[in-house]
């Protein structure tokens, strides 16, 4: 596990709240009453749901759904931070113009 100065952390969970990454945000989002318990057969469910693109979106997909986003999807949901900084703290990997969860994040 990765050590994080605190002005990292800090940066990090301004941009999961500004995102709305919350529990709140996520079960309203993804129109549940609690987290489930993923199944293959709830990821289209779930990808649909998330569409529009937002942070939030991009945040749920990454980090709950766990499905690569585009590069520039997650540098848009996580600004003003950079994926660089994201991949250094051990959050996500990077494989060419594809990000994936390197760790599951749930608020």
């Amino acid at each position: 596990m990765k050590v994080l100065n605190a002005e990292t952390m800090m940066a990090i969970r301004c941009a999961f709240l500004q995102a709305g990454y919350t529990r709140t945000g996520i079960l309203d989002r993804i129109r549940a009453g609690d987290f489930p318990t993923l199944k293959a057969s709830d990821i289209p469910i779930l990808m649909r749901h998330t569409q529009s693109g937002s942070a939030l979106d991009t945040l749920i997909r990454l980090f709950l759904v766990e499905v690569p986003c585009s590069k520039d999807a997650v540098s848009e949901a996580i600004t003003p931070m950079n994926v660089s900084d994201w991949a250094k703290a051990g959050l996500i990997t990077m494989n060419g113009s594809e990000v994936s969860a390197a760790v599951k994040v749930l608020p």
